[in-house]
């Protein structure tokens, strides 16, 4: 079986060229996101442990 069989007409080079681009940028903002999420959480501090909190005394977003 030829090629032609299972498509309906060859990518022209405009069409190549789209796709080239399209892969191009789709793969680089990938790569940007992937980066600036690595670096938030690289770049996190460590949380502080929480002194005992005390059962009589209200949260202090409640106060």
């Amino acid at each position: 079986m030829s090629r032609r069989h299972w498509v309906r007409m060859e990518p022209t080079r405009r069409d190549r060229a789209v796709a080239a681009v399209l892969a191009t940028t789709l793969g680089a903002t990938v790569g940007v996101v992937t980066y600036y999420l690595a670096r938030l959480v690289v770049a996190r501090e460590p949380l502080s442990e929480l002194p005992p909190a005390d059962d009589d005394d209200p949260p202090r977003s409640l106060r």
